[in-house]
């Protein structure tokens, strides 16, 4: 019996015909078999079809040579996933030899990295080096893989553009038949977008906590600003229904408690505006003002604490003609002048306060300057936020709700313009600000 008749199934049969015929014809070839169901056990047959010739050179024979390569074939399947695993990982591995240079990197690498494989076979990966990291740093990290450790650390490398980026990297040593390190493998993760969102998080975190911390002195600093004038203002009011005060004491009194009245209600106003600009609600009113008649009116306001005090007030309008008057609203305007005349009264011991406004292009530009106490550098933007001031400390020397430049600011740009300030410690402060035409 032919043994291609022992075969029972059709294809096979007609498979291992086409075999016999191949190697009857002379040919010398060999064929790989598999066995069994996929999801079982499967063998592997390497099949070595060969013709048997006489002395005269005529096929008298068939020779077939049959091998079970069912452990080559597994293992060359468990190569071919590892290889896929590696090259369709979403994190960069690198493979050196044992002195450094790169024999092997995967698709991911060369995204992160911008370098192909040929730019990188054969050189160190010190061509991602940032400089970011001291020699120490890679000293440490050669003499831990060296030693057959696993090194875990953080690398802050150069992309081939020259852009920084930061990677989180494993590193470890592959060892030969005879246990000696041959090569090693470095896995690693590119984290500048985590560390970003991380680091995103710990300054939120951290101006939370600040601005919890001024909002508490804000609201300290408020509840002192209500009750002292308020305390005062009973207190006072109790001495004046004593009948035997004298009309000197009883208007020196009065004088008192007009003075904390005047400190409360400019505190509520200030609470008020403030609302007002946090909710949205503070509206413009346009009208024609006429600049001189409106400062003379600010300078009365003022008058009597610029005297207390003995400062001298300098008035420097410098407009041509036809900017006399500006058509902007005068309650906003005057609101701005007042909170920083206010506090250029206020921070002043001794010297003098100048008021200016000037045309500069499209806007008048006004300053107040005075040379009081001065501002920090690292307060001089702080000043313009909600809830902080120049001094936040329970001992600070000036009393005030620390709202007035908070308020000039909000409402200079509601008006459409800008505000800024240059000041030196114990030189005194120059506020200016501008309102287009």
């Amino acid at each position: 019996m032919n043994m291609v008749e022992l075969i029972s199934n059709q294809e096979d049969r007609e498979k291992a015909k086409n075999n016999f015929d191949r190697a009857l014809n002379g040919e010398y070839f060999a064929v790989t078999e598999d066995y069994g169901d996929v999801n079982l056990y499967r063998t592997f047959y390497e099949n070595y079809y060969s013709s048997i010739k006489n002395s005269d050179g005529c096929i008298v024979g068939l020779s077939v040579f049959v091998v079970d390569v069912t452990h080559r074939k597994q293992a060359e399947k468990q190569l071919e996933l590892l290889s896929s695993a590696i090259d369709q990982s979403p994190v960069s591995v690198m493979i050196t030899d044992k002195i450094g240079n790169i024999e092997y990197i995967n698709p991911k690498f060369a995204e992160v990295s911008g370098y192909t494989r040929e730019e990188v076979k054969g050189r160190n990966p010190r061509i991602l080096k940032s400089g970011y990291q001291p020699r120490e740093f890679y000293v440490e990290l050669w003499n831990s893989i060296l030693a057959g450790n696993e090194w875990r650390g953080i690398f802050y490398n150069q992309r081939k553009n020259g852009e920084i980026y930061c990677e989180s990297a494993v590193i470890s040593s592959i060892l030969d038949s005879k246990g000696s390190i041959s090569n090693f493998i470095a896995v690693k993760e590119d984290i500048t977008e985590k560390r970003k969102i991380l680091e995103d998080l710990i300054k939120a975190e951290e101006h939370a906590e600040e601005s919890d911390k001024l909002k508490t002195a804000f609201l300290n600093n408020i509840s002192h600003e209500i009750r002292t004038p308020f305390n005062g203002i009973l207190g006072f009011l109790d001495i004046l229904q004593n009948a035997e005060l004298s009309h000197k004491e009883r208007d020196e009194y009065t004088g008192l408690v007009t003075i904390s009245a005047t400190r409360l209600l400019n505190t509520i106003n200030k609470i008020v505006e403030i609302a007002q600009i946090q909710s949205g609600q503070m509206k413009l009113s346009a009208s024609l003002i006429e600049i001189k008649s409106l400062i003379s009116n600010l300078l009365e306001q003022f008058q009597t604490d610029i005297e207390r005090k003995g400062l001298k007030i300098n008035i420097n309008i410098d407009l041509p003609e036809q900017y006399a008057s500006v058509n902007t609203d005068r309650i906003k305007l005057v609101s701005i002048l007042t909170n920083l005349m206010d506090n250029a009264i206020k921070f002043t011991n001794k010297g003098s306060i100048e008021l200016a406004i000037r045309l500069a292009g499209q806007c008048l530009e006004f300053s107040v300057k005075d040379t009081g106490v001065g501002i920090p550098i690292s307060k001089q933007q702080a000043i313009f936020e909600r809830f902080s001031q120049g001094d936040n400390s329970s001992t600070r020397q000036f009393e005030g709700s620390g709202l007035g430049v908070t308020i000039a600011k909000a409402i200079v740009e509601l008006l459409g313009g800008t505000i800024w300030v240059e000041s030196e410690e114990g030189i005194g402060s120059k506020f200016y600000f501008t309102v287009p035409l």
